[in-house]
């Protein structure tokens, strides 16, 4: 078995950002998993599992390819998530906020009002994008 806070702490250290994930058919269980990016690849998510590993770990070596072998990974949009079923997500553990920039306090003063402009129906939204409305078009 693979001690799981090595392979959290490998992880955060190399800059990868590690949270709690429940993938596709895991029924609520929640798992190891690395948000992964341009700059931040599963490819590169692997090595730095395999380069991290201790040399005086022998016996771990065999649980360390079966972890890599069981991995799966979703789409987030811009990213994905690769996922670790077999580790298990214990409450103990902190989601790691490498990506988290004081740019967060600054969103709070951003103004996300409605601008009025728009009334919510899709005619409104196709007039205000420079799109004629069925009335342009003689309906």
């Amino acid at each position: 078995m693979i001690d799981a806070s090595w392979v959290k702490e490998a992880l955060s250290e190399s800059g990868f950002r590690i949270r709690e994930y429940s993938g596709r058919f895991m029924y609520g269980r929640r798992c190891l998993g690395i948000e992964c990016d341009t700059h931040h690849t599963e490819y590169e998510a692997i090595a730095c599992l395999i380069e991290a590993m201790p040399e005086d770990r022998h016996r771990e070596k065999r649980a360390l390819a079966d972890m890599i072998a069981g991995a799966r990974s979703d789409s987030l949009g811009l990213g994905t998530i690769l996922y670790f079923p077999a580790i298990r997500w214990t409450d103990e553990w902190e989601e790691s906020d490498e990506d988290d920039d004081s740019d967060e306090d600054s969103d709070d003063d951003e103004d996300n009002s409605d601008p009025g402009d728009l009334d919510g129906d899709a005619e409104s939204a196709l007039a205000s994008a420079g799109f004629g409305t069925d009335e342009d078009y003689g309906g």
